[in-house]
């Protein structure tokens, strides 16, 4: 499984790399946060176990060079917490994406988007009743809007998450799920 996230990240910055070729003078990075919903709150790792549904400590990085045509590619970082049986133990939720966006001119500063993501995702469980991680490839699809200005914009996007992660005996958590954030991104 790590080769296969290694070969992934690979392939990942190798294409960011030649893709800029083809991109404009944009570039930017947006730090978001937001409220992360479990689709699934009842799952089986070892057991049967109870997700609190609602994520905490939800954080996302993303990186995008603008292309022309509106078209945006970048990378992105998600994560969040998810507490289960009764609290005591907690699931880490990581996601590494590749996105591609693309963006509508309806007005100056107002760019509503639609865009999809891929990549590497992972879960880390911790407490007394399970520890241990696991990965495996994941999905996003978003849609959101971009109130760009000269040196700054800020973003509201809509997220929905589709992975799976799974170890090595074959136990798997249901990461997916959906969320809103926002978020303020820095221009150059």
């Amino acid at each position: 499984m790590k080769g296969k996230i290694l070969k992934l990240s690979a392939f990942i910055a190798t294409l960011m790399i030649s893709i800029t070729s083809f991109a404009d003078t944009y570039h930017n990075i947006t730090l978001k946060t937001g409220q992360f919903t479990f689709g699934d709150k009842t799952q089986v790792i070892e057991t049967a176990v109870l997700f609190d549904e609602n994520s905490t400590s939800e954080f996302a990085i993303e990186y995008e060079i603008k292309l022309r045509n509106n078209l945006t590619f970048g990378g992105e970082l998600i994560r969040y917490k998810n507490t289960f049986d009764t609290g005591s133990n907690n699931a880490t939720g990581t996601h590494f994406f590749a996105n591609f966006k693309k963006y509508f001119d309806v007005a100056t500063h107002v760019q509503p988007f639609i865009g999809v993501g891929a990549g590497a995702s992972t879960v880390r469980l911790s407490g007394s009743s399970s520890s241990g991680t696991a990965g495996d490839f994941g999905l996003q699809f978003m849609a959101g809007i971009k109130f760009p200005f000269e040196d700054i914009s800020a973003v509201i996007e809509y997220k929905v998450i589709s992975a799976e992660p799974s170890d090595d005996v074959g136990s798997s958590v249901d990461l997916s799920g959906d969320g809103l954030f926002a978020g303020l991104a820095i221009n150059f």
